[in-house]
């Protein structure tokens, strides 16, 4: 996007987003195990899956979705010229 220098998800929707991965996360075989893979090897350190498991097409579904609204749900900066 030509002009935007800096855009950021709003706080809600990463809220959103968070709540998604990890309702995906608690639905899923990765907290049987103890596993660097979502944090769980770093004491004192809430343990969260960073990766989206809910597969790519499902991935690329929500980010067609975002194009789709103009991006409604991000915040951007546009350069000073």
């Amino acid at each position: 996007m030509k002009g935007i220098s800096r855009f950021e998800s709003t706080a809600e929707v990463e809220r959103e987003w968070r709540a998604h991965v990890d309702d995906l996360f608690v639905n899923s075989l990765f907290p049987k195990a103890e596993s660097w893979f979502w944090g769980a090897n770093v004491p004192g350190k809430p343990a969260q899956m960073l990766n989206y498991s809910g597969g790519v097409p499902t991935y690329l579904e929500r980010w067609d979705e975002v194009k789709r609204d103009g991006y409604a749900d991000f915040e951007f900066d546009r350069e000073h010229t």
